[in-house]
């Protein structure tokens, strides 16, 4: 998990620990959680842009929220606050600090989404080996449990 955490570090928007203690430290779940975080900002990226290009704000606040959902599951505080921060202005009608506050968000959403894109091969082997020290220490915990069971001399033969 140290070594994930490490890994992370090179996404500056992440609190890894935060990110983990969600997925109750269970590195797959959070494997797969940085998966989803990747895919929805790809399809929605586009969605973001048309909308302000439109001024479709109604959809755009759906859209900003659900991302700020997805974010918070994997600890990307900074850019849960970008979500806040635009969520704030289209609530307030805030048309004068919207546009910049856009433009910053999406900047933001891209280059995460090209950082973490790049380092998933990396996440992914990480993980991997992760499960398979994990296996390995349940496999040798199963042995032992077995072996006592063995040699326990209170256990009844047939």
């Amino acid at each position: 998990m140290e070594r994930l955490k490490e890994t992370l570090c090179d996404l500056p928007e992440i609190n890894a620990e935060r990110g983990l203690r969600f997925s109750v430290n269970n590195v797959r779940n959070y494997r797969k959680s940085l998966y989803m975080v990747l895919k929805s900002i790809k399809f929605k990226l586009p969605l973001i842009l048309m909308m302000v290009e439109e001024n479709e704000y109604e959809g755009l606040s759906i859209i900003v929220h659900t991302l700020m959902q997805l974010l918070n599951n994997i600890g990307a505080e900074s850019l849960m606050q970008e979500c806040l921060q635009i969520e704030t202005l289209l609530l307030n009608d805030n048309k004068d600090e919207l546009d910049t506050a856009l433009e910053n968000y999406v900047e933001s959403l891209a280059g995460f989404m090209v950082r973490l894109e790049a380092l998933m091969p990396a996440i992914d082997t990480l993980v991997a080996s992760e499960l398979e020290l994990e296996g390995d220490a349940s496999l040798k915990m199963e042995r032992a449990n077995h072996l006592v069971e063995e040699f326990n001399p209170k256990r009844k033969t047939v």
